[in-house]
């Protein structure tokens, strides 16, 4: 009798959660039914493994279910947002100023919501404001970033003579990490790498890795971290653990030396890791007075460098990636290009960042590859810190909300030919520059990329040093490269080789 009453008792609460669990919160925005515990990501990666991109996915449920959809994947009930108005409100609003607080986003800093990325509150705020003053002192955004981007630059242009020397073709994909994050890791670390550093090359492939290994949302271990108990080799987590160990393992070393010459008084600090360093000692000394514990500590530290390694390597380096690969495969725009590049330089000196006004042409050409290639396709999701509205629709606190740039760059009702490649739509009747509002690739509000003048000034610096040189084709025995990327936290290009001819 006992265990019968146990059992229907039992049997009750099981239905109960069942419901419970599998009911929409009210109001929410209109999407597919769940199911309890995992939700929709079953049948999300049902449709990933069919479709590629989750990109496609969220815009395949946008055109079923409108601009703003609800669903949930595991743990995070989320919000796919696909039109202009609706991203603008989410970029720009308070309300949705949070980041996502998943098992991955924890993983990566240490179990804590440490770094720049994917934190938010008073302690971000702190934190970014520091980080911003610092970068701003060593150069960012002053004439000596425009010499430290061309000393780069210069890099660049050597490495690929001698890799047509040797080889006669350069293999593109990930050619440009290291020129890339030398310019910020100047700043950041008073230091440069060499283009052929063997150990950092190493780093960097790790890092290629962990950008492949899970998507924009965090992946299926983000939404179901149980399963780094019942399979840590399938879901990923034991790659992923040990990726983040290596680049912690070789941050913690930078971490160290800077530290050990800052002791010994071998330079000043005038960088961003040498002036962290000494604000820890400097809160540590205060803290022991205060016994408040101090925010600046090294396990921060370690997770801001992290979060500027990622941004000054990867999302840069992809974008110079498919900026190559659009260059060969539209010869015409490449032509435009060096024509008005010859009309500055003569193609006897360097271009430089003054020389931009001049050079619109090369600036439209690197926005429509921005929008064209949508090497970030869903940008930075966002959690909303509190109860609030969004296009007539209740959206409950901590909701993880992802913002679909794809759609909106594909957007035919705007851009009228979405699919076809024109740089041209960046440029008005004068042939200079026209920017749009619904163009958005370093984002919009207080979460914009705080590195956005470094990475508008790297890629056009580099892009026209590269055509100032050269004259980029395809090796005559490959077919045309496709511009379909891999997915990830970004996208990457496939493999691919080009030849890079001097200029006569």
């Amino acid at each position: 009798m006992v265990f019968h009453l146990l059992l229907a008792l039992l049997l009750i609460v099981l239905i109960s959660f069942v419901y419970i669990d599998s009911r929409r919160p009210p109001n929410f925005p209109p999407g597919p039914k769940w199911l309890p515990v995992i939700g929709n990501l079953y049948a999300v990666q049902k449709r990933l493994a069919k479709m590629k991109f989750l990109h496609l996915v969220f815009t395949e449920l946008a055109e079923k279910y409108g601009p703003v959809v609800g669903l949930r994947l595991g743990l995070f009930r989320v919000i796919i947002v696909s039109d202009y108005d609706s991203i603008r409100q989410v970029l720009t609003k308070d309300e949705f100023v949070g980041r996502p607080q998943g098992f991955i986003f924890r993983l990566r800093s240490f179990g804590k919501r440490h770094g720049l990325v994917f934190t938010d509150g008073p302690v971000w705020m702190e934190q970014r404001r520091f980080c911003l003053k610092y970068l701003r002192e060593t150069g960012m955004g002053k004439p000596r970033m425009d010499h430290l981007i061309g000393i780069e630059a210069a890099e660049v242009v050597q490495a690929l003579r001698i890799k047509m020397q040797t080889h006669g073709f350069v293999s593109v994909r990930n050619f440009f990490d290291v020129a890339v994050l030398n310019v910020l890791w100047t700043m950041v670390a008073g230091q440069r790498f060499h283009i052929e550093d063997q150990r950092l090359s190493k780093l960097l492939n790790l890092l290629h890795q962990l950008f492949r290994l899970v998507d924009t949302s965090g992946g299926v271990l983000n939404q179901l971290p149980m399963l780094r108990h019942v399979a840590p080799e399938k879901s990923g987590y034991r790659q992923f653990k040990s990726i983040l160990d290596q680049i912690h393992a070789f941050l913690k070393e930078s971490v160290d030396e800077h530290r050990e010459n800052l002791s010994s008084n071998m330079y000043e600090a005038n960088d961003l890791m040498s002036a962290y360093i000494r604000q820890i000692e400097s809160n540590n000394e205060t803290s022991k007075s205060t016994a408040n514990p101090s925010e600046f500590s090294e396990e921060q530290l370690l997770v801001i460098l992290l979060d500027l390694f990622m941004a000054g390597s990867e999302t840069t380096s992809t974008t110079l990636d498919f900026i190559i690969l659009y260059l060969v495969r539209f010869p015409e725009c490449q032509k435009r290009a060096h024509d008005q590049l010859f009309s500055v330089t003569g193609f006897n000196r360097e271009p430089t960042l003054k020389d931009r006004p001049s050079l619109c042409y090369i600036d439209a050409f690197i926005s429509e590859v921005q929008r064209h290639g949508n090497n970030v396709p869903l940008g930075v999701s966002h959690r909303a810190v509190e109860d609030t509205n969004l296009n007539g629709f209740t959206i409950p606190k901590d909701s993880v909300v992802f913002t679909n740039l794809y759609r909106m760059n594909m957007d035919k009702h705007f851009w009228g030919d979405p699919h076809e490649f024109r740089p041209e739509r960046f440029l008005n009747s004068s042939g200079q520059l026209s920017n749009h509002e619904r163009f958005m690739p370093f984002g919009l509000g207080p979460r914009r990329c705080l590195g956005e003048s470094l990475a508008r000034g790297t890629l056009f610096v580099f892009v026209a040093s590269i055509l100032n040189n050269f004259v980029i084709t395809l090796p005559t025995d490959q077919e045309p490269p496709t511009l379909t990327g891999v997915d990830g936290i970004t996208l990457t290009i496939q493999p691919f080789k080009a030849v890079f001819t001097l200029h006569h």
